[in-house]
């Protein structure tokens, strides 16, 4: 008996082990599967997720939680790289609560920012943003850099899909910083790539391609072959581009090899339709044909439609080269169709999501009713038992009955409570999305604004310098051409405006200056100026004055000014030679009238409600190729309402309209001083013409500026404007500008904000906090107006700001107000004679500079150098620290003092001759001597 119990032990402790080691097996085998999955999933793909559903069976089998969590992960991540994101989707959902269970922080991360890519992908972007920014809050949390910086990157991505590339652009930068400091390439060269699509759509080939080729230089490891192929792709379209067809079909070779080696259909579909476009372009239709063709193949096969529609686009262009127009006809058609089922693809996706949940929520009130009704029936047939077995129960049944009742009516009342706050709700979110969407259009608008302020500055300013200089011939015609051009930049100057103004009021930025003004008068000076083209237009302008002596009023002359302007062009765009146009002024009890009335073409009913809707323009309105972006009436209502007052319409189709706008008197509003004095003349401002002053400086006594503009057209612009009064250097970013000023000290700064690399803000801070340069005055020029980018700006410790386009008179002012400022706040003569102004340390360096030169005046060898070894100081900082206390360099001085020394010489007959004057300041010739004495005092040596 005893034994049988020892064999049965024996057996059991047997049984044990052998699971155990079975068990620790497993575990290093599921763990030599993750990493060999990890290794390869971006080159085999395939194996890849085979060895994670393996890894998964054995953790599961052996109920191994943080591993099966992994293993799920994994298995994800192999989909998404092979680009089934329906698939990924799943994995990822069931790995996120076996990470949250077995605390596994880093996986939930990775997770989390993968379904944020995938709702990205799916044009989901607050959901994209809701996953993404809890990533990023766990990596932060744990000091994952790399992660972090990961999720940054996606965040660029998202601002990159909703087209705000300035946003993107920060985020990547910050991206770049973190992942260049942890050396991780295979981050870098998707980032670059993304960097270098952003620089491709603004247009700056020389940044994509720098971009472009960063990616490259990174994509040669392993891990990141799957990414090579995409910066391939985008020189070989910047070389396709620019017409270097060689290049960009080497390039785009290359991507094919890498796509075809990586199991990528859309790289591989997007490389091979390059190469076919290369051939097309070079007349090759054939081989075109086969690249073509075996593009639209791959893009038909994984359902690629933006390949597909460029495919039949280029199939269209090749079949009308070759003369077959049936098949041209139908590759543009299959274009046209593409293209409208690519436009309507999100709102499908969103109307199919609203129709899914409204479905499963009408399921599950259907399965609500069933469940109620199989009570009520079994309710019933409880009640037809009671009444058989035991009368005496009906009473209480007929109460329990009308319970459940009251109780179903209730909670069918609630439901439909519910679905009304559903509903409600969902017309909040449609309103809020529409919101959204006319925001994203005034930014789009402001974007736009800005970058056609550079070229705006250019046409103005060139067309003016022209126009003003005295010595270039111009005929009349081409000076007519010329006053032409400047008028109508001044015009997309005032629209810059609008744009700018219709921002400032959305963000409640814009302010109403109240000033004093003689209603009648003022606005008929402004009719006065359409009065010209009235008469060019052969239309009838009238004014009319029906104020009765109530004239005084209280208002913003340029607002006022602005919506008259705004009403009489839309009077002027909608009628014809003949008609009339009448502004009247009539005077109220508490309030003025103005009316703008036109005999011209009207406005149709149905959009009489819509005109002064933001963006609103009439489909109808045969006139539609005058109109603009839709924003004045917009802003002539916000600047109305800006005042108090409120504006209407009235318009018959076809007889004419009446625009009417009520102010209050406002007189009892409190304005300053300056503004209480009646003003009756409209702002219309003149051209004034640029004025050059040549002044023959010697090169080392000419002030030194700056200019730092990537913009090569402004840059050259800015210096020719700047004439020769100056020395000029001149840089394309901020990094460059650092650069320049290690080699010497400017007396003025003039930079623009929006730069690559590094841009105005960050040069201005990376001044700032150099003692050596903080002193340098610096100037804004730039195209960013706004008042919070002027406060930025003024805070970091810049002296002027200057808006482009700009006027080259006052830009000319404002250099020679900064550089005078800090030349007089410096000079030499002013120290020596107003010491209350500089400190005892100041002083004492100042006496011992000038002590040194004296102690050498006649050393001809004297310079900076020698004066820098003496302070024990740098060559550099020697050099600024003189120019800093003199307001002079260091030569200039030296030459001043031995000047001033030898003048003493002459006074008290130390010397005799030119010569030993020469010598005794270290100058061997006596002619040359004369000169610069003769700059110095305005006489010859020797006259009493």
């Amino acid at each position: 008996m005893k034994k049988s119990i020892l064999a049965l032990h024996f057996l059991i402790v047997l049984v044990l082990n052998s699971a155990v080691a079975q068990s620790v097996s497993d575990s290093l085998r599921i763990e030599e599967l993750i990493k060999r999955s990890e290794e390869l999933r971006y080159i085999h793909t395939d194996s890849a997720i085979l060895w994670m559903k393996e890894a998964h069976r054995l953790a599961t089998t052996n109920d191994l939680a943080a591993q099966t969590a992994k293993a799920l992960y994994l298995i994800g991540v192999g989909f998404h790289v092979k680009g089934e994101l329906d698939s990924a989707e799943h994995y990822y959902s069931q790995s996120l609560p076996k990470l949250v269970l077995s605390n596994d922080s880093t996986g939930l991360s990775s997770v989390t920012n993968n379904l944020g890519l995938i709702k990205l992908n799916r044009g989901d972007n607050s959901s994209a943003i809701e996953f993404i920014l809890r990533s990023a809050t766990i990596d932060e949390r744990l000091g994952d850099k790399a992660a972090f910086a990961s999720s940054l990157n996606n965040i660029g991505l998202i601002y990159r899909q909703i087209h705000d590339n300035e946003n993107a652009l920060r985020f990547y930068r910050r991206a770049e910083k973190i992942q260049t400091e942890l050396e991780d390439d295979f981050r870098l060269v998707q980032l670059y790539n993304n960097m270098g699509l952003i620089k491709e759509e603004q247009g700056e080939v020389d940044s994509a391609s720098f971009f472009y080729r960063k990616s490259l230089e990174k994509a040669y490891a392993p891990e990141s072959q799957n990414h090579r192929a995409n910066p391939l792709i985008g020189m070989g379209q910047l070389f396709f581009n620019t017409g270097q067809l060689d290049s960009a079909y080497l390039y785009a070779q290359e991507a094919v090899a890498v796509s075809t080696q990586t199991q990528q259909p859309k790289t591989l579909s997007v490389a091979k339709l390059l190469i076919g476009q290369v051939e097309l372009r070079k007349g090759r239709l054939g081989a075109a044909e086969r690249h073509l063709t075996a593009a639209y193949q791959l893009a038909l096969e994984s359902d690629l439609k933006p390949e597909i529609e460029q495919a039949a686009l280029r199939f269209h262009e090749l079949y009308k080269r070759r003369g077959d127009y049936k098949k041209a006809l139908e590759y543009f058609e299959l274009y046209e169709k593409t293209k409208t089922e690519l436009l309507n693809e999100a709102n499908i996706r969103e109307v199919t999501k609203h129709e899914e949940r409204y479905k499963s929520e009408k399921e599950r009130q259907q399965l609500r009713i069933e469940q109620n009704e199989a009570t009520l029936k079994l309710e019933k047939e409880k009640f037809q038992a009671q009444i058989q077995q035991r009368n005496t129960l009906i009473a209480l049944t007929l109460i329990v009955l009308i319970t459940i009742g009251i109780t179903f009516s209730l909670y069918n009342k609630k439901k439909t409570g519910q679905k009304l706050e559903a509903l409600n709700h969902d017309l909040f979110l449609k309103n809020n999305k529409l919101n959204r969407l006319d925001e994203f259009r005034t930014r789009f608008l402001a974007n736009i604004n800005h970058d056609f302020r550079t070229p705006l500055t250019l046409i103005k300013g060139r067309t003016e310098q022209i126009i003003g200089d005295e010595r270039s011939y111009l005929t009349k015609k081409s000076e007519k051409h010329l006053q032409q051009i400047l008028e109508n930049a001044e015009t997309l100057h005032h629209m810059s405006e609008e744009i700018q103004n219709l921002g400032k009021i959305e963000e409640s930025q814009l302010e109403v200056q109240w000033q004093a003004v003689n209603l009648s008068a003022f606005t008929h000076a402004i009719v006065e100026l359409f009065s010209s083209r009235a008469d060019m237009e052969v239309k009838y302008l009238k004014f009319e004055n029906k104020t009765a002596g109530k004239d005084l009023i209280h208002l913003d002359k340029r607002h006022y000014q602005r919506i008259l302007n705004n009403l009489l062009s839309n009077a002027f765009k909608f009628t014809r030679q003949g008609d009339t146009i009448t502004v009247s002024v009539e005077g109220e009890e508490h309030h003025a009238l103005i009316t703008v009335n036109d005999t011209g073409m009207g406005i149709k009913e149905g959009d009489q409600p819509y005109i002064f809707d933001r963006f609103y323009q009439s489909s109808a309105n045969p006139y539609s190729e005058k109109e603009g972006f839709g924003i004045g009436l917009t802003l002539v209502r916000e600047l109305i309402g800006l005042h108090g007052g409120s504006i209407s319409v009235e318009s018959h189709e076809g007889t004419g309209t009446t625009f009417t706008f009520s102010l209050p008197y406002h007189l009892d509003q409190v304005i300053s001083e300056e503004q209480a004095a009646i003003s009756n003349v409209p702002d219309d401002k003149q051209i004034v013409q640029p004025v050059y002053q040549n002044v023959d400086l010697d090169e080392s006594d000419r002030p030194e500026i700056l200019v730092v503009e990537d913009h090569q057209a402004v840059r050259d612009y800015i210096i020719d404007v700047i004439g020769s009064d100056f020395k000029v250097k001149e840089a394309s970013h901020g990094k460059q500008a650092l650069e320049i000023l290690q080699k010497g000290i400017p007396d003025l700064i003039i930079t623009d904000l929006m730069m690559p690399w590094m841009d105005g803000f960050e040069l201005i801070e990376a001044l700032e906090q150099n003692t050596e340069y903080s002193k340098i005055p610096i100037m804004v020029v730039s195209a960013r107006t706004s008042d919070e980018d002027k406060m930025r700006v003024l805070e970091l410790g810049v002296n002027d700001f200057l808006n482009k386009p700009f006027n080259v008179q006052e830009f000319h002012k404002r250099i020679k107000n900064l550089i005078s400022k800090t030349s007089h706040s410096g000079s030499w003569e002013y120290i020596t004679k107003d010491n209350n102004l500089k400190t005892d340390v100041e002083k004492d360096i100042l006496s011992k500079i000038h002590n040194l030169v004296v102690a050498r005046i006649s050393d001809p060898n004297l310079t900076v150098d020698v004066l820098a070894d003496a302070l024990c100081a740098s060559t550099r900082k020697t050099h600024t620290l003189i120019k800093n206390l003199t307001g002079k360099p260091p030569k200039t001085y030296i030459k001043t003092i031995r000047l001033e020394y030898v003048q003493h010489l002459i006074q008290n007959s130390k010397v005799s001759t030119l010569l030993e004057a020469a010598q005794a300041i270290g100058m061997k010739n006596g002619t040359e001597f004369k000169t610069q004495y003769q700059r110095q005092f305005g006489k010859e040596p020797f006259t009493r």
